[in-house]
């Protein structure tokens, strides 16, 4: 797993002291905004993957430079790795963790999508190769979307027996919106995070496999 994870050390910042803040700061490139939380985020994945509930509920909100122009063309794309790694490694323990996990995963593809995902973009080919070896190693499902554009990249074809897709038909939709979740899609096992909701289970999306066609999503 570290030997995975180490591929994004040239990529890490100095965590900031204290928590996250309640309010995404004004100035672009505080070490609090998008790009700033990410990298943070990642060097204490690198340490070992502590701590890092707040980190991942603050990212799950904060996900856009919301003041201006945006300035920080990576932020997204190191906002849904750090995420998806999130998700990833607290996979049993937090209730939160599969949401994370798709929203990171998703939140990843697009940018990869939209920056034309190549193999000279090493910072976007870093980021795709760790979470999708991270998934291979731990088993978990993985965005099918990630999984083609790994193909496509690395010109290798892979085992799609762990893609997922976010799909939700025109038809649950409506119910979809007002109770997205499964009564079996929580494991009250994985236990409550302390001080928060209790046992109330996380929102999640609808996941099907890749049996049903759709397009890529993102959060």
């Amino acid at each position: 797993m570290q030997q995975n994870l180490q591929r994004l050390k040239p990529y890490i910042t100095r965590p900031p002291v204290g928590a996250p803040p309640e309010i995404l700061p004004w100035e672009h490139a505080d070490a609090w905004g998008v790009e700033g939380t990410a990298r943070s985020t990642l060097a204490l994945i690198l340490e070992g993957g502590r701590q890092l509930d707040a980190l991942a509920e603050y990212m799950m909100v904060f996900c856009n430079e919301g003041y201006g122009t945006a300035q920080c063309p990576d932020a997204l794309l190191v906002n849904g790795t750090a995420l998806a790694l999130c998700g990833y490694l607290s996979h049993g323990t937090h209730p939160e963790a599969e949401l994370w996990r798709v929203a990171g995963c998703a939140r990843l593809a697009t940018e990869l999508h939209a920056r034309k995902a190549a193999l000279s973009d090493r910072l976007a080919a870093d980021c795709l190769l760790t979470v999708c070896e991270v998934a291979d190693e731990m088993g978990l499902p993985i965005l099918s979307d990630l999984i083609t554009l790994r193909e496509r990249m690395w010109g290798r074809l892979l085992d799609h027996s762990r893609a997922e897709r976010l799909h939700v038909s025109e038809q649950e939709y409506p119910a979809h919106m007002t109770a997205p979740v499964h009564p079996t899609a929580w494991a009250p096992s994985c236990g409550t995070a302390p001080g928060r909701r209790g046992s109330t289970p996380p929102t999640l999306w609808t996941l099907t496999t890749c049996r049903t066609p759709s397009r890529p999503a993102a959060i």
